[in-house]
């Protein structure tokens, strides 16, 4: 077990595809680069911008005061994991959240490459640190889109990280 949380991350050996496009089952050492001309970008864009904003309408807030006082692990990471995994799975590639502790989980995926070149692992945390509403402007958990910005806990630090790791994996 302890093995795997060391190897648990995002996603792993994915910015190396980026903008990347196959057949299915083909040998990654023949990839073709997509051209700025196959890739709609505003599909893209709008396909992003929801998918943030989705992700950070997942509470995961992690609050290490409150375990301690009640014995109960925060973070909830395991509905962020879930829902991170239903995008991989739409885009046919397979992923495992591995729940380390009850509600604290993890999403792990490769894309195994050919052996020629090394590997590459991209990492982003799920969890969010604590929430002083006083301190908000707009509603922390709401995704809340306005004047062209996304506002809420881990837009910035680290759930929008987190979907332009997994985007890199797909633009085609």
């Amino acid at each position: 077990m302890y093995e795997r949380l060391f190897l648990l991350i995002f996603i792993s050996l994915f910015s190396f595809f980026y903008q990347c496009k196959t057949e299915p089952g083909s040998d990654f050492s023949k990839i073709q680069l997509a051209s700025d001309s196959e890739v709609n970008w505003k599909n893209v864009e709008t396909e992003t911008v929801k998918w943030l904003s989705d992700y950070i309408k997942i509470d995961t807030v992690n609050n290490p005061d409150l375990a301690l006082k009640t014995g109960i692990p925060t973070g909830n990471e395991i509905d962020g994991a879930k829902f991170l995994k239903q995008i991989l799975d739409k885009e046919g590639i397979s992923s495992e959240i591995i729940e380390f502790l009850p509600r604290r989980a993890v999403l792990y995926s490769r894309l195994k490459g050919n052996g020629t070149k090394k590997p590459v692992m991209l990492l982003h945390h799920m969890d969010v640190v604590p929430i002083e509403k006083s301190r908000w402007t707009k509603p922390p958990l709401s995704g809340l889109i306005e004047n062209g910005k996304i506002y809420g806990r881990g837009a910035l630090d680290d759930k929008g990280m987190g979907v332009r790791l997994l985007l890199s994996g797909f633009v085609t």
